[in-house]
């Protein structure tokens, strides 16, 4: 990457926003308690293994492993610092936008030029800012490329050898792909900050290249998507219609309803009393062996006529 080439809100916003250097501390760390407990197992094996050019072999790959890793904890510590060093060079985005802020509003109001000479300092100001991040990203990385060398490590003693130099079971297997693991782990490291060091922008575009097909392919395959978000659309919208119609078919006829509510509202009169036509056809009229002897036939007429003509229906005024 061409730190050159960005603006001073890129560089700044990068160094003060990014992870930091926690990661490079807990890497030393660890590394540090990787070189303690090799040089504790060798120790170990050196107290209770007898002594033989194969028992030395041991020790001593695992002392030198140890040393290893002290200088892997010494180069991520020293890492770390020139992170620090270079935050502390680099200009805070405040002030680069504050530059800008003041920049802008002298713009605004140079209606007759007034302003012009602020307007060249704050540019100054600026291109100082451009030339400053710019500089202090090339030593951080130039720095970090230089602290972080690759040390390969030491490969593991041949195996199959027995403490007694003959050819036997002993045989390491993980060790081969631990010190291999290793040697990716920091080659990687070294081959990014080397490359961050010398910063060619055509070595960014190049890694940017096997990436373009795919991603040229991704987009022609969504390309397809709004015919199907469009086609889903339309059948969400055919299926609310459906449970619409549905629903409005579980409502009552608007023919009974209106037939019922012709209805509401008429009584059956009773002398001056009006009552429910229901309770007409629930009492119905007494047979003449019922009337008490007391009540003559002219009342009884009067009854039944009454009740004759209170079942018609009222004409509405």
């Amino acid at each position: 990457m061409d730190f050159a080439t960005l603006p001073p809100e890129t560089n700044s916003a990068r160094m003060y926003t990014g992870p930091g250097a926690r990661s490079l501390m807990d890497a030393a760390i660890a590394w540090e308690g990787l070189a303690g407990r090799l040089r504790r197992t060798a120790a170990q094996y050196d107290a209770v293994m007898m002594p033989s050019r194969a028992a030395a072999a041991y020790v001593h790959w695992l002392q030198v492993l140890a040393e290893h890793a002290e200088q892997t904890a010494d180069r991520a510590r020293a890492a770390a610092s020139a992170y620090e060093l270079a935050l502390a060079a680099t200009v805070h985005p405040s002030a680069v936008a504050a530059n800008r802020s003041l920049r802008t509003w002298l713009a605004e109001t140079n209606h007759l030029a007034q302003a012009s000479p602020a307007i060249a300092d704050a540019e100054a100001d600026y291109d100082q800012m451009w030339a400053q991040d710019a500089a202090t990203m090339y030593a951080y990385a130039a720095f970090s490329a230089e602290v972080v060398t690759d040390t390969p490590f030491p490969p593991p003693p041949g195996s199959g050898i027995t403490p007694d130099d003959t050819p036997g079971s002993w045989e390491l297997t993980s060790a081969p792909e631990v010190v291999a693991t290793g040697d990716a782990v920091i080659s990687a490291i070294c081959d990014t900050l080397t490359a961050l060091a010398t910063s060619p922008r055509t070595a960014f575009e190049s890694s940017l290249a096997p990436v373009t097909v795919p991603l040229s392919k991704l987009g022609s395959l969504c390309g397809d998507s709004d015919f199907a978000i469009n086609r889903l659309s339309y059948l969400n919208k055919q299926a609310t219609l459906a449970n619409a119609a549905a629903l409005l078919a579980l409502l009552p006829n608007r023919e009974r309803a209106a037939n019922a509510g012709a209805g509401l509202g008429r009584a059956v009169s009773v002398g001056s009393l009006s009552a429910p036509r229901g309770w007409m056809a629930a009492t119905p009229l007494p047979a003449a062996a019922e009337w008490p002897s007391a009540v003559n036939a002219e009342t009884r007429y009067r009854f039944a006529h009454s009740r004759r003509t209170s079942s018609r229906p009222r004409q509405s005024r």
